[in-house]
């Protein structure tokens, strides 16, 4: 049976053991208007929203920082600055 939550939502700490930062900015109204409508759309607020895109694109990065490390390890073209 599925919960409906991605990856990212499953793996997260419940939110009273997770360490949060206030996040602010002026961001592009059309970019605000379009994630206001999904997450009207999901029955969740702006910020559980934004919350979720984040993740997600954290988790993305964080799985192309590992597949670039796998690929490039051993690699003597690349020089690291340490040695």
């Amino acid at each position: 049976m599925s919960t409906g939550l991605t990856s990212v939502e499953q793996r997260r700490k419940p939110p009273d053991m997770a360490i949060t930062v206030e996040l602010r900015g002026p961001c592009p109204k059309e970019t605000v208007d379009v994630i206001d409508a999904v997450a009207h759309a999901k029955r969740i607020d702006r910020t559980a929203m934004v919350n979720r895109i984040l993740a997600e694109w954290a988790e993305q990065k964080l799985l192309e920082s590992q597949c670039i490390e796998r690929v490039t390890r051993g690699n003597p073209a690349i020089r690291k600055d340490s040695e």
